[in-house]
C-alpha cells in the first residue's frame, strides 16, 4: 500500500493507486504525487485545509504524524462542537473568526491568533461565536513526548 498526496489540498489517501479525483477537494488524479522519504514536505497552506460548506468539517492538517494529530476544524457561523473529550492533550489555535470554548467548568472567547489548551480527558465544546465561518488548528498529542 502506498501513500498519495493532492498537489491542490495535501490530502494524503492509502492506496495502491492514487484515487480518480481528491475526496476532500476533488482535484483529478493527475494532482496526486506518490510519497516517499525522499520526496515528502512538511508545508500545506492553511487554506488548503479550509472548507466552504454550512456543516462543520474536520480535516488532517498533515497526515503522517506518529505522535501528534494536527486538524483543520471549519465551523460555520453558530455552529457548534457538543461537548465531549479525548484521551490526548489538545491545542486550539484560531486562525479565523471568534470561538467560544468551554472547557471544563471556564468559559474562554478567542479570536485570531488566540490559544486554548484542553488537558486529556476534559470535556470541552467549541463554538463559532461570530457570523463568518470560524477556523481552528487543532493539535492533539501525547504530553508524555
Amino acid at each position: 500500500m502506498r501513500h498519495w498526496r493532492c498537489k491542490v489540498c495535501g490530502h494524503i489517501f492509502k492506496g495502491t493507486e492514487s484515487p480518480e479525483k481528491c475526496p476532500h477537494c476533488s482535484a483529478p488524479q493527475e494532482m496526486f504525487h506518490a510519497i516517499t522519504d525522499e520526496n515528502e514536505h512538511a508545508y500545506i497552506k492553511t487554506g488548503h485545509k479550509v472548507a466552504h460548506t454550512d456543516k462543520i468539517e474536520i480535516h488532517p492538517f498533515f497526515g503522517n504524524f506518529e505522535h501528534l494529530a494536527p486538524y483543520i476544524y471549519t465551523i460555520p457561523a453558530g455552529e457548534k462542537l457538543q461537548i465531549h473529550n479525548h484521551s490526548l492533550e489538545g491545542l486550539f489555535y484560531v486562525v479565523q473568526g471568534c470561538v467560544k470554548f468551554l472547557i471544563g467548568k471556564y468559559e474562554f472567547y478567542a479570536e485570531p491568533g488566540d490559544a486554548v489548551q484542553a488537558k486529556k480527558d476534559v470535556a470541552h465544546s467549541i463554538k463559532n461565536c461570530g457570523n463568518e465561518p470560524a477556523i481552528v488548528l487543532v493539535v492533539k498529542g501525547s504530553s508524555q513526548l
